[in-house]
């Protein structure tokens, strides 16, 4: 098996990340991976909004725990937030193929990642549209597609088992 096929075969979602910070190097070179993805007619409608800075980190995370009841965060150190315009008419499929990137990206690098949902929700809360606003400096016409975070698995994460029925050959 070719290393892209491997990286896919391997790649997880982590749901418990250690406290060491993935180093803004690699960071960086996942975010490129994600500006590599394919785009409806090349319009790249999709754009990236990296949280690296612990105070803000820390910030959001305590917000989404409140508005959940759990930390959805995980503990990650890093937050890559995929947002386009709502008006878009790729948005979505655009900024799902710029995380699928990110997140063979990471596993490729060593390090872990999830797809994390609840920020669409949380932003359409007026606390949530505050921080969007405010912090994110993002206004109404941009929606948030997915979220992906980075970190350090605290254990390995077993492989999980599969459907078997995904494909069919007419």
């Amino acid at each position: 098996m070719n290393e892209t096929l491997k990286t896919i075969a391997n790649r997880r979602s982590c749901r418990c990340y250690n406290e060491k910070k993935v180093p803004l190097e690699i960071v960086k070179e996942i975010l490129i991976a994600g500006t590599k993805a394919p785009s409806a007619l090349n319009k790249q409608s999709a754009s990236i909004i990296c949280l690296q800075e612990e105070s803000v980190v820390e910030n959001l995370r305590k917000r989404l725990t409140d508005f959940k009841g759990k930390d959805p965060l995980y503990g990650a150190k890093t937050v890559v937030i995929v947002y386009a315009d709502k008006n878009s008419r790729f948005a979505v499929q655009d900024a799902s193929c710029i995380l699928e990137n990110m997140f063979l990206a990471a596993t490729s690098l060593g390090i872990a990642s999830c797809w994390i949902n609840c920020l669409h929700d949380y932003f359409a809360t007026e606390e949530g549209n505050q921080f969007k606003k405010e912090i994110l400096n993002l206004d109404d016409e941009k929606i948030t597609v997915g979220t992906c975070i980075l970190g350090y698995s605290v254990e390995e994460i077993p492989e999980k088992e599969k459907k078997s029925d995904y494909i069919k050959i007419i």
